[in-house]
């Protein structure tokens, strides 16, 4: 008997962007389909569609809708002869919600199943979007005062966007044969926008990966493979470039002092190859323990990252994917706060991000680096126990989409 062919289509997500979490991401959702669905076409809209079809062995097009060159008015042709849409994973629900939810829109049109996979939800909306600035705050700040501070109308116009948006969400997502979101705060900020969904919490796709491959970073110098490779304390740091951290004098002040032992080496992994790259570059740089820091060059690929997790003894980092993937090889984290998704995955673990971008608690960090690497033990018999929930989580979820689209 003939299997049918199930055409997936994976969007909704900046791919192809330099942001290698969203790539582990994408390499997650494309092994949790093929190990579901035995004959599959996938196709993903991404920004680098060649590099994205080498690595994965799908068929790439380009990322409509996020990239001006390429409009949501060309979407509707790619989406032909597809079966499903899957709005892959990533924040999107309140990074950027209007443009996500468009393009699932156009999928529904067209006559496609959707299935929302894996999506987080910050607590609040991308304050780049939905917070007043510049002339629109001038003038409502004005209307407040000519009203005698009796409307606020700054809350009122920014309560009135997201009213909006919440509505468009909810509208939209109704509409979806499959809803999953990656952690219970996710779900509880989307039945905000409506009581009336249907949310199954599932988890990150990234988390699927947790077998290291040496070979994938043979590339790096004899330096750093020898440091890697050492007796020392290793500490991997990822300082993002987005939101970054306010007080960098006293991150530096931080960084030197935990890498200041004589058994302790740092890496800077950057999670997005040339802004990260460049951010920590700089703090390097004004280190006065530079010599013993190493930031990492051509490791853009999910796989390398993780690879460079499982050597580390303690990863810090403001970047989720960094501190999943080195969860993934049970590698002690600490993380700093760049919105709530951060601190829902510390909060399984029992731990608390130290502080957030805006005012971060740089004892906790070098406090936290010492216990985690004198003691990684407690951590690691927690984080067994998490990720079987986690894993749980997505077994039934995954039944759940095989259950979606191969009985209706």
């Amino acid at each position: 008997m003939e299997v049918k062919i199930m055409r997936f289509f994976l969007g909704g997500v900046p791919f192809g962007c330099d942001n290698i979490g969203d790539e582990a991401i994408l390499a997650g959702v494309v092994r949790i389909l093929r190990r579901n669905f035995k004959n599959t076409e996938i196709t993903v809209s991404t920004g680098e569609p060649d590099k994205t079809a080498s690595l994965l062995g799908v068929k790439g097009v380009p990322l409509y809708g996020f990239k001006p060159e390429h409009p949501l008015s060309n979407l509707s042709n790619s989406l032909k002869n597809h079966d499903t849409f899957v709005w892959a994973g990533a924040t999107g629900l309140s990074d950027y919600p209007a443009l996500a939810t468009q393009i699932v829109s156009i999928a529904q049109r067209q006559g496609l199943k959707t299935v929302v996979w894996g999506v987080g939800m910050d607590s609040t909306f991308n304050p780049a979007l939905f917070k007043l600035a510049g002339k629109k705050l001038f003038i409502c700040k004005l209307l407040k005062k000519v009203s005698a501070n009796t409307i606020d109308a700054p809350t009122r116009v920014e309560e009135y966007f997201i009213r909006n948006i919440q509505k468009r969400i909810a509208k939209v997502l109704s509409k979806c044969n499959l809803l999953v979101c990656r952690d219970p705060e996710s779900r509880k900020s989307l039945l905000d926008c409506s009581s009336a969904l249907h949310v199954t919490v599932g988890a990150d796709s990234a988390i699927v990966f947790d077998q290291p491959n040496l070979a994938s970073i043979s590339h790096l110098s004899g330096e750093i493979l020898d440091a890697l490779s050492g007796s020392y304390e290793k500490i991997g740091v990822c300082i993002s470039s987005q939101r970054s951290i306010q007080n960098t004098d006293s991150l530096i002040e931080a960084l030197d002092s935990i890498v200041s032992s004589p058994s302790r080496r740092m890496f800077f992994i950057p999670m997005n190859p040339k802004t990260d790259y460049e951010l920590m570059g700089k703090l390097r740089g004004q280190m006065k323990n530079q010599k013993k820091c190493f930031l990492l060059a051509g490791c853009e690929e999910p796989e390398q990252v993780l690879t460079l997790a499982s050597l580390c003894s303690v990863v810090i980092s403001s970047r989720l994917h960094l501190l999943i993937l080195s969860a993934n090889v049970k590698t002690p984290i600490i993380g700093i706060s760049r919105g709530s998704k951060i601190d829902n995955f510390l909060g399984q673990f029992g731990f608390k991000s130290a502080g957030d971008v805006y005012n971060c608690n740089f004892n906790h960090i070098q406090s936290e680096t010492d216990r985690l690497i004198s003691n990684p033990l407690p951590y690691r018999e927690k984080r067994d126990q998490v990720y079987r929930h986690l894993h749980e989580r997505l077994s039934f979820a995954e039944s759940l989409l095989v259950k979606k689209l191969t009985l209706s």
